[in-house]
């Protein structure tokens, strides 16, 4: 079990990055900034 978590926090934290990075793209093209 402990194994799993410290695989799964990197990847949520990445998903996380990936995240804010895809809403910052789609505020860019509804506001077109």
């Amino acid at each position: 079990m402990q194994k799993n978590h410290v695989r799964v926090l990197p990847v949520v934290k990445e998903g996380r990055l990936i995240g804010l990075l895809s809403y910052s793209d789609l505020v860019r093209t509804v506001f077109k900034v």
